[in-house]
């Protein structure tokens, strides 16, 4: 069955409440707060492993989303 990309975005926002690049951002977040907890991997490979386009965009988000740097996140957890 082909679905638009419009058709899709609108169902997934319905069914998730969130438009989908925002899911995938948490998704990412989530993923990245994990691995920041339960390994010693530096920050770069952290972003790069829940493929973020680049480990500036990911730290940024990351900040945006939690409020603390990612490595604050890690000490402070």
């Amino acid at each position: 069955m082909d679905v638009t990309y419009e058709t899709l975005r609108k169902r997934f926002r319905r069914e998730k409440g969130v438009p989908i690049g925002q899911y995938l951002r948490q998704q990412r977040i989530n993923e990245a707060r994990r691995l920041l907890l339960d390994t010693n991997d530096p920050v770069y490979v952290i972003c790069w492993e829940v493929r973020f386009p680049s480990d500036s965009s990911g730290i940024r988000a990351f900040k945006r989303e939690t409020g603390l740097t990612m490595e604050e996140y890690r000490y402070w957890h």
